[in-house]
């Protein structure tokens, strides 16, 4: 029996009917096919070279009939043949999937997430964490000021040297943000302790996929609430899977980032701080500490297009 290759029978079935369209068209609509206009049609489609096996039988068949007994199907392989299919459509599109994860395979797919801290823990052991730079909330990354950097020989209008973002599936964004938030909470608990930075601190939906009795808010515009020495941080995530130096902020993100970059609020001892995450589906990933966009005092770091709030910055060479 020819067993289908995974990765494309289901595209290449979608190409022969597309060969079969102008039949379709003319006939299926208006007569019931009768099988020897089936096995007229079979015989019509072309000959690919994943399956040179089956169409060698198809040329040497007389009938339907004589095809089933050549490639040796039985009346039960025939009646669950829907279900093989089917079976099998869905293993192609999980693999579809599957992504390199710590240096493992893992399935990106949405019901399958909740899996993705015990395979980072996996992955990135604990004693292995302690070994990557730690986060330190008091102690900004360094960045160019990019002012100045766009004086002289406008270096802001030049062509970038590094690639752009390539587009994301839903699925793929999901994953990356998630391990990316994965991460912070495992490098900031190692850092400051369990009491300080608890399940309950990461406020994030995405934490309910570790922590399932969390009480989340997405609109809270972080990701993480921690309090340190009479000082509240309240972090957001910005996970990449390569160290691109943009991100995009939401509008709830947006919108604490500017209330807390007012005096009255750095009066209330409280920050704006953003986690840069690069390589987070890696077993290395490299943390920035980026200051608060709109507050006036750091403005001159970043560019923020305000089209779609994607902010830009540029890390000393």
């Amino acid at each position: 029996m020819i067993t289908p290759i995974l990765f494309d029978w289901e595209s290449r079935g979608e190409g022969y009917l597309e060969h079969l369209s102008v039949d379709v068209e003319a006939t299926a609509f208006t007569r019931i096919w009768a099988e020897q206009d089936v096995w007229s049609l079979l015989r019509k489609l072309p000959v690919d070279q994943p399956s040179t096996e089956f169409w060698r039988l198809v040329a040497a068949a007389s009938s339907l009939d004589d095809l089933v007994v050549r490639l040796g199907l039985s009346h039960d392989a025939l009646n669950t043949a829907h279900t093989k299919l089917d079976a099998l459509r869905e293993e192609a599109r999980r693999r579809k999937k599957v992504v390199e994860v710590c240096g493992k395979e893992f399935d990106g797919s949405e019901d399958n997430l909740s899996g993705l801290w015990a395979h980072i823990c996996t992955g990135l052991p604990a004693e292995d964490l302690g070994e990557l730079a730690p986060v330190d909330l008091k102690k900004l990354s360094s960045l160019e000021n990019v002012t100045t950097r766009s004086k002289g020989k406008r270096k802001d209008r030049e062509p970038s040297s590094k690639p752009k973002p390539k587009h994301l599936s839903k699925s793929m964004e999901n994953l990356i943000g998630l391990s990316g938030e994965i991460h912070a909470f495992r490098m900031l608990q190692n850092t400051y302790g369990a009491a300080a930075v608890s399940a309950s601190s990461w406020v994030s939906g995405n934490s309910s996929l570790v922590f399932p009795d969390n009480k989340t808010d997405d609109g809270k515009g972080c990701d993480f609430v921690i309090a340190l020495e009479g000082r509240t941080y309240f972090i957001e995530v910005k996970a990449s899977e390569g160290d691109n130096e943009s991100f995009v902020l939401g509008s709830s993100e947006i919108r604490l980032a500017m209330e807390l970059a007012k005096k009255s609020s750095r009066r209330r001892k409280e920050s704006f701080l953003v986690l840069r995450v690069s390589n987070a589906l890696t077993a290395t990933p490299s943390f920035q500490l980026l200051p608060n966009p709109y507050d006036q005092k750091y403005q001159s770091l970043f560019v923020i297009e305000e089209a779609d709030a994607r902010v830009r910055y540029h890390s000393k060479s």
